[in-house]
């Protein structure tokens, strides 16, 4: 069976803003090949002939079905004509089409994870294997979620990481596969409500509890991200920046009163308006993150929260 490949160049800063843009356009996982990973010191070695190898700008790729060409390049270009305005430096943005065996592109993608340290825990695709002392979360994320590698993803890790989350119920808003609220769980937490609007994604998050037994403290919801969630606890909405403006009024109804909230997946030029939105709500910043050209932060409800 044969699928498209779009691919987009451009910069480091930007390719991890152009991955969410294929991503949310194609529905399936994308990759990012970027020489300055090699350079960056992440890797023990670079031979001299693989950075030669590596194209100038980076280059972002995601994956569809050939008869889905013209709309997914359509919606590709309108996504990355308005990035530009966000992003000062996006590098060339070309766009290129080719298609291969999806066999061969499952294994490709497959070779581009590796286990993650958050400090606390440790993020696994449950096709590799990771020894480890601390716990260890194992995802089987197919090719539609991803693995914890995104920096938005990253970010909620690390704030969700100052966080006393002992006993408390947790709540990941837009949960996709999982990852947010089964590490959570792994953290302390007694119970996780994953919800998501998308239903492969609540199937996702169901298959990746099962995978680390932890389906018994799990609540799985797909309804309408809030509208849908009754329980109120430490809450994780790793979104964007216009679905957490709307969310702004109603998530204080889910966050304990005084509580924690971790918000993430803001183009860092749209952050001060996101937060804006969320103190007129009565949240309290308590510190934020910023990443390439994504930002998150961790909020504090109202002691009032109703």
């Amino acid at each position: 069976m044969k699928y498209g490949e779009i691919c987009v160049m451009t910069t480091t800063l930007a390719s991890e803003a152009v991955a969410e843009i294929l991503s949310d356009v194609t529905g399936e996982a994308v990759s990012i090949t970027d020489k300055n990973d090699l350079l960056s010191g992440s890797w023990d070695y670079a031979d001299t002939g693989l950075l030669e190898g590596y194209p100038s700008e980076a280059a972002v790729k995601g994956f569809f079905s050939p008869e889905k060409e013209k709309s997914v390049t359509e919606a590709v270009e309108a996504r990355l004509s308005e990035l530009k305005k966000y992003v000062a430096n996006c590098g060339s943005l070309k766009i290129s089409v080719s298609y291969g065996d999806d066999g061969e592109w499952l294994e490709n993608w497959r070779k581009s994870f590796r286990p993650v340290d958050f400090g606390k825990i440790v993020v696994c695709p449950v096709w590799l294997e990771c020894l480890s002392e601390k716990p260890v979360l194992l995802l089987n994320s197919g090719i539609a979620f991803g693995t914890g590698t995104h920096e938005t993803t990253a970010m909620c890790l690390k704030l969700l990481q100052k966080v006393d989350l002992t006993g408390k119920t947790f709540i990941d808003v837009g949960c996709g596969s999982g990852i947010l609220g089964l590490a959570a769980l792994l953290m302390g937490a007694e119970r996780a409500v994953l919800v998501d609007s998308d239903v492969q994604a609540v199937d996702a998050a169901k298959e990746n509890a099962a995978l680390n037994g932890l389906e018994d403290k799990c609540v799985f919801v797909a309804g309408n991200l809030c509208d849908d969630v009754e329980a109120r606890g430490v809450v994780a909405a790793n979104l964007t920046a216009d679905i957490l403006a709307c969310l702004a009024p109603e998530l204080s109804r889910v966050t304990l009163p005084a509580g924690c909230a971790v918000v993430s997946g803001i183009l860092r030029d749209r952050l001060e308006k996101t937060l804006e939105l969320f103190e007129k709500n009565g949240f309290g910043i308590k510190e934020t993150l910023t990443e390439g050209e994504w930002s998150a932060a961790l909020l504090v409800a109202p002691e009032d929260a109703r």
